[in-house]
């Protein structure tokens, strides 16, 4: 009969969660929802796109903003690009401390999705002045 001293357990115990333990940790972990701001890039930033995952207080959707902070002419337009798809939100009342606000789509949670703040010349104009971050839904 093998006779093993609790010393001889215990370490062998040890070693066993230990490499239980690893193998747990190198599971993907899943982006917790984040809040990003990414500016246009004009020389006097006029507009600002704000993201914030799962922040609805309606939902557990997303809710996202494009804010105007020029009188430029121009409106500030977000981009979501998330697996080929773009939503889009303008505000086109000009810099008067309003932002245009939505939370009308639910991402899967811990997706990562493109932030995109722009520049437009009315409504369908061509986005100028982009920038672009990364977030997680």
């Amino acid at each position: 009969m093998l006779r093993l001293s609790r010393r001889t357990v215990g370490t062998a115990l040890v070693s066993v969660l230990t490499v239980a333990g690893l193998a747990f940790a190198q599971s993907p972990a899943v982006a917790a929802p984040e809040e990003v701001s990414v500016y246009t890039t004009d020389d006097n930033p006029g507009g600002m796109s704000n993201w914030n995952g799962d922040k609805s207080s309606s939902s557990s959707a997303e809710v996202w903003n494009a804010c105007d902070h020029d009188t430029d002419g121009y409106r500030a337009v977000t981009f979501i690009t998330y697996s080929g798809t773009r939503w889009e939100i303008q505000d086109a009342d000009g810099d008067n401390g309003n932002c245009a606000i939505t939370d009308d789509v639910n991402f899967p949670e811990g997706v990562t999705v493109t932030v995109t703040a722009c520049l437009r010349n009315g409504a369908n104009g061509t986005p100028k002045f982009c920038a672009s971050k990364q977030g997680h839904a």
